[in-house]
């Protein structure tokens, strides 16, 4: 095979283990010998922007502003 999980995993700048995952989650077929490897570029190209769509970063939520603890002096503190 020219193109490769190790080339798929450079490109995308992911691990080839995590590529192998990926590629299961998007149900992408495996060769005749059993191994994930395309012959042709614009076979290649069609895998990595499946992939690349898929594992783009979730949107950042934006976190919630908490209110500061309440400080108790130590007069509060042996009245209780």
């Amino acid at each position: 095979m020219k193109y490769g999980v190790e080339k798929l995993a450079k490109d995308l700048g992911i691990q080839a283990a995590s590529v192998r995952v990926a590629l299961r989650k998007a149900k992408v077929k495996k060769a005749k010998d059993g191994s994930y490897g395309w012959d042709s570029q614009k076979d290649y190209e069609a895998v990595k922007s499946k992939l690349s769509k898929k594992s783009a970063p979730a949107p950042k939520k934006k976190a919630k502003k908490k209110s500061a603890a309440k400080k108790t002096t130590a007069a509060e503190a042996s009245a209780e």
